[in-house]
């Protein structure tokens, strides 16, 4: 009895060490650690605020959000007396990719309104998130309702069509449970990170590189609807706080490639949040007047289209008369290319980085044309077009390193650059 007792204890037991001893060894493997795509999916599937307060109520991003490339925005929460506050809330179609910290939607406003405003006190907090759909951002509208805004802006949805089955996995209750425990282990365990990568001299990125699957038309209708009533919950939280509320639509430019599944919810959530605010009688902006040439992607606009949308939100915010008996003096805002000037939008070292993150931005989807143009942008735009720009460098893929040298190949032969200054350099340029 003793001897079998002992050889069901080892057979559970010695699994058990086994799995224990691999987690410990993935712990100190250096790709043990949460990349940054799966700590951004576990963010979405958590509940932690976004906003940090301490005692004496200054509040900034959570520094966890900061490392994912998250607008870092510091603010007190109480608004200084006078201050007409106007709290932002969104994605990163708010927070502004690829310019942020300096070039979203709400630095323009904040520009704008100051200019067209002259005897307020303006004050614009960007909350938008990356990579946050409307569920996850319920959260950011309510603690932005506690930072006493005299006007709301929220613009939500964008990311909803990507993370719907996060939220409503298929399969009932054992699809809900599986969802979970991959939730779980991918939070908790370095082995299921690792393991789920895939092995081998490219590795996969896991459970959060799958391709997007499209949804069925239950399940579509079900995630238009859902983004209907999180617009009317939205609205009726505002009234009860007696604070307004303006929404924004959500431009798109259908003919980026690759094909996006979700393109016919988003035309439909884009209809919804017109017709939903007509009905509940809120300020709107519509956003139509975003050219095609002013997207840099599906959904994100270059910085021409930044001060488009800001100028758009000033005008709803006019029509809403808000601030209440303002004299707009429209002739005083400077031109966007002044505006520009003021955001630090046109600084040498700035652009050079904002044009090295395109250039892998498209790169990553295959589109080398524009990568190869932006890139070209990038050395043109460094204070030293000899050095490799340091995004490049350390991302320093082949393919990469292959775009750049077709690009510093150009500017060679138009005399606008010479061969890279550095050891480290010349190889990656293949020099």
């Amino acid at each position: 009895m003793n001897r079998t007792a002992a050889r069901l204890a080892l057979a559970v037991l010695a699994p058990l060490a086994a799995a224990f001893a691999v987690e410990l060894a993935a712990r100190v493997w250096p790709g043990g650690a949460p990349t940054d795509t799966e700590s951004a999916l576990l963010w979405v599937a958590g509940t932690r605020p976004a906003f940090v307060c301490d005692a004496a109520g200054s509040c900034r991003t959570d520094p966890g959000l900061v490392r994912l490339s998250n607008p870092d925005e510091r603010f007190s929460a109480r608004a200084s007396s006078g201050t007409f506050r106007v709290v932002c809330v969104g994605d990163s179609t708010t927070a502004g990719w690829p310019y942020q910290p300096r070039g979203g939607y709400p630095e323009w406003l904040a520009l704008i309104l100051r200019a067209a405003l002259p005897r307020r006190r303006v004050e614009v907090l960007n909350l938008g998130i990356h990579a946050w759909d409307g569920a996850r951002l319920e959260t950011v509208f309510h603690q932005a309702l506690g930072y006493e805004p005299n006007v709301l802006v929220v613009r939500f949805g964008y990311d909803d069509y990507p993370h719907f089955l996060l939220r409503r996995p298929r399969g009932g209750a054992p699809g809900r449970a599986g969802a979970r425990l991959r939730m779980f282990l991918l939070a908790h365990s370095a082995a299921f990170r690792i393991l789920s990568r895939g092995l081998g001299p490219a590795p996969r990125r896991g459970i959060v590189a799958s391709p997007l699957v499209r949804l069925n038309a239950d399940e579509e209708n079900a995630l238009v609807d859902a983004h209907l009533r999180r617009l009317k919950a939205f609205a009726a939280a505002a009234k009860a706080s007696g604070v307004p509320l303006i929404a924004l639509g959500l431009p798109h430019w259908d003919s980026f490639a690759p094909a996006f599944p979700g393109l016919g919810a988003l035309a439909r959530q884009q209809a919804a949040t017109a017709e939903i605010s007509r009905a509940l009688n809120l300020p709107f902006a519509g956003l139509d007047d975003v050219p095609a040439r002013e997207f840099i992607d599906l959904v994100h606009v270059d910085d021409r289209g930044e001060a488009r949308i800001a100028r758009d939100v000033a005008r709803a915010l006019q029509r809403a008369g808000l601030p209440s008996e303002t004299l707009w003096r429209w002739n005083r805002v400077p031109s966007d290319a002044a505006l520009e000037k003021s955001l630090g939008l046109d600084e040498p070292e700035y652009r050079a980085h904002l044009e090295s993150r395109l250039g892998l931005f498209f790169a990553s989807h295959r589109m080398n044309g524009r990568a190869e143009r932006h890139l070209e942008s990038a050395l043109l735009a460094a204070p030293n077009p000899d050095l490799v720009p340091e995004d490049l460098r350390r991302t320093g893929g082949p393919e990469i390193a292959a775009l750049y040298r077709r690009a510093l190949a150009r500017l060679r032969r138009a005399g606008k650059a010479s061969d890279p200054l550095t050891e480290a350099d010349r190889a990656f340029a293949g020099l």
